[in-house]
């Protein structure tokens, strides 16, 4: 009997593509995996996380992001992607009515 190919050395093809997010009108925004994923693949199954994925009002602007998939058999790879971080929301001004001297 053949081994698995899951069991062999293959690491997975970790595929990115860079992102536009806007803050939300809380002044957050998360980003999923499958929001920077292009493609990615292993000869069996993977999973992937995004470091980092949550952002706010400090992070407007671009941001380097790391996307890691891991196999079955613990093998790893890596791409890097850019989430350039929009606040598109208008503020919210508010104003005190003052007594008349």
């Amino acid at each position: 009997m053949q081994p698995s190919l899951c069991w062999m050395q293959f690491l997975p093809t970790t595929k990115c593509k860079n992102l536009t997010a806007n803050l939300s009108v809380n002044g957050s925004v998360t980003v999923t995996t499958t929001s920077i994923n292009n493609g990615s693949f292993d000869n069996c199954s993977f999973t992937q996380t995004l470091t980092p994925n949550t952002f706010g009002c400090g992070n407007v602007g671009t941001n380097n992001v790391i996307l890691r998939s891991t196999d079955a058999s613990g093998n790893t790879s890596t791409c890097s992607a850019i989430v350039t971080v929009k606040d598109v929301n208008a503020p919210n001004a508010l104003c005190k009515t003052l007594p008349f001297m």
